[in-house]
């Protein structure tokens, strides 16, 4: 479902990063738009190791994408973001009066992106490998400000262990608020925290573990 009119939720991250998981609880509590575009899933089953099958799917997915954004109808997509197109993309969105929240999850170190991958491919899944798992993981980081600026509201949650860690908020007043600072890893200073001063936003509040707890109790 949709909280308003027009609406995109953006699920980003580098491959690896644990989306899906994150995803589906979204979806399935209604938090996000129903219609979800993702690539993975425009692709045959007994097609998941062909390269040509999953380019034709991300064809695919980017036209229904656009033709939601031209419809005005609000949607849920998911994407690596390592290149400015989506950056793009979303602004073209903005444009069009649509309100965007950005779900961004990832880890503190691309070894453990490309573990999973792998883990993931034995399973069934696409593979991806291991430079691109890399390269893309360093260009996903260094856009993920650039998400946050964008959008209305946005969560960053660190999912390198057994459960995501939400770390980042920006709420529906836009402010700026880090959370669980004991449990918050070093990339969240250096591709948050300071690309977001540059950009002179704000941060509101910097909470502690039992802060960030207190505060999801009054929510």
């Amino acid at each position: 479902m949709s909280r308003f009119f027009k609406e995109i939720f953006v699920f980003a991250g580098p491959n690896g990063s644990g989306k899906s998981t994150v995803i589906k609880a979204f979806l399935e509590s209604g938090a996000c738009p129903d219609e979800y575009i993702c690539p993975d899933n425009l692709v045959p089953v007994d097609k998941k190791e062909d390269p040509a099958a999953y380019m034709e799917a991300m064809i695919l997915a980017e036209e229904q994408r656009m033709e939601n954004l031209n419809c005005g109808k609000s949607f849920t997509f998911e994407t690596v973001l390592s290149t400015e197109s989506k950056i793009d993309f979303l602004k073209k969105a903005k444009e069009k009066g649509f309100r965007i929240t950005a779900i961004y999850i990832t880890t503190c170190n691309p070894r453990i992106n490309y573990e999973r991958v792998t883990i993931r491919k034995k399973q069934g899944g696409h593979g991806v490998p291991k430079d691109k798992v890399y390269s893309r993981y360093d260009k996903s980081m260094k856009l993920m400000a650039d998400v946050i600026d964008l959008a209305d509201e946005a969560e960053v949650y660190d999912n390198s262990f057994s459960y995501p860690i939400q770390v980042f908020e920006k709420n529906e007043y836009a402010e700026v608020i880090l959370l669980n600072r004991e449990q918050r890893n070093r990339w969240v200073d250096e591709f948050i925290t300071k690309p977001l001063m540059k950009k002179m936003v704000l941060i509101h509040e910097d909470l502690t573990c039992a802060e960030t707890e207190a505060a999801r109790n009054r929510d």
